[in-house]
C-alpha cells in the first residue's frame, strides 16, 4: 500500500524543533515569480509581440521585489530561504530586498520563494511587494507597485506596462512670395519664431506644456508620453515673415496679429494656426512625419525711372 498525505497527513516543518526535523525542502512552501515587461502602446495599436524596444544589451528595466520582515525570525526558514534567493536585509524597511534586471523577454524570474512565515500556519501567508524602479531608456517606468501572496497560486506571473518615449520634431523654414510668383520657391531655412506646445485633451481642450524660441531652424522635444496627443504651434511668427502665403483663400496675409496669440482650443489650431502633431497613434515614437512649418516673406517691387 502506499502511504500518502491521507494517511499521515501534509509534510510539516518546525521552526522550535529544528534539530528534529530531517533537511528536506518542504516544497509546500515553495513558490515562484515571472515578472514580464510590455509596451503598452504596442498593446494598444494591436502590434505582436508587444515587446520592449531596448537601445543595446546594456540597456535595463529593474524592479525590486521586497517582503516585510519584521516578523521573520533571522533564523527561520523563511527568512534564509530569502536570503539564498537573493534578497538582503533592509534596515530601515525591516523588509527583505530583491533587485532583478530584466531577461530577454521578462524582467527576471524568482523561484524558491517561501510561500508562509511558518509553514504550520496558513494565515502566515508573506506579501510581496514588486516595484519597477527604472524603465529601458526609451519608456516610462510604471508608477505603481504590485502585490502578491503565493498561498493561493504558488506561479505568479505580473505584467508592467511601460509607456514609450516620444519625441516631436520640427523644422522651420520659409518661401519667398516673388519665387512663388515665378513657380519655382525653394524653403529657405528661419530662426525667431515662438513654438509653444500644448497637450490635447479628449474634450479638445489644450493644457499648455512649454514655449521654445526658435533659435535654431530645428528643434526636437523629447521625452513627450507616446500614448498622449499633443500639438505644436507656431504662436508667433517671425518678425518680416508671414504665417500663410498672400493667395491663401481663408487666411489674411501680413495680419500676423490674427497668428501671434495663444489658441483657444484643439479647433482653433485646425482652423487659424501652423502645427505639427503627435496624435498619439504613431508606430514610430521618436519621428514624426509632419514636421515643417513655412513661413512667408512679402517683397517690394522696386521701379526705376531713368532720368535724362
Amino acid at each position: 500500500m502506499m502511504l500518502n498525505d491521507s494517511v499521515f497527513g501534509p509534510l510539516t516543518y518546525s521552526e522550535t524543533k529544528q534539530a528534529d526535523n530531517p533537511t528536506v525542502p518542504n516544497k509546500a512552501n515553495v513558490g515562484s515569480l515571472t515578472v514580464e515587461l510590455c509596451d503598452e502602446k504596442k498593446e494598444k495599436l494591436g502590434t505582436k509581440p508587444a515587446a520592449i524596444d531596448y537601445v543595446n544589451a546594456a540597456d535595463l528595466a529593474k524592479f525590486t521585489v521586497s517582503v516585510d520582515a519584521s516578523n521573520l525570525a533571522e533564523d527561520s526558514y523563511a527568512y534564509q530561504a530569502l536570503l539564498k534567493t537573493g534578497f538582503v536585509p533592509d534596515e530601515t524597511t525591516k523588509t527583505l530586498v530583491y533587485t532583478g534586471g530584466k531577461g530577454a523577454s521578462q524582467a527576471f524570474e524568482l523561484s524558491g520563494l517561501p510561500i508562509y512565515g511558518d509553514p504550520n500556519d496558513k494565515t502566515t501567508a508573506l506579501t510581496y511587494t514588486v516595484k519597477q524602479e527604472q524603465a529601458a531608456q526609451r519608456y516610462f517606468k510604471a508608477e505603481d507597485g504590485q502585490q502578491f501572496k503565493l498561498d493561493e497560486n504558488a506561479s505568479q506571473t505580473l505584467t508592467f506596462k511601460n509607456e514609450p518615449k516620444a519625441a516631436l520634431n520640427v523644422s522651420l523654414n520659409y518661401k519667398k512670395e516673388y519665387e512663388l510668383k515665378r513657380g519655382n520657391a525653394p524653403e529657405y531655412p528661419l530662426t525667431g519664431a515662438t513654438m509653444t506646445l500644448y497637450e490635447v485633451k479628449d474634450d479638445g481642450t489644450l493644457e499648455r506644456v512649454e514655449s521654445i524660441n526658435m533659435t535654431n531652424p530645428t528643434a526636437t522635444i523629447s521625452d513627450l508620453h507616446g500614448l498622449k496627443h499633443y500639438v505644436l504651434v507656431e504662436t508667433e511668427v517671425p518678425d518680416g515673415y508671414c504665417a500663410y502665403e498672400s493667395k491663401d483663400p481663408d487666411h489674411a496675409h501680413s495680419e500676423n496679429a490674427a497668428y501671434n496669440r495663444e489658441p483657444r482650443d484643439y479647433q482653433d489650431v485646425l482652423d487659424n494656426f501652423k502645427y505639427v502633431e503627435l496624435t498619439g497613434e504613431e508606430t514610430d515614437n521618436q519621428n514624426d512625419s509632419q514636421s515643417s512649418i513655412t513661413n512667408y516673406k512679402d517683397y517690394v517691387q522696386l521701379k526705376l525711372n531713368k532720368i535724362g
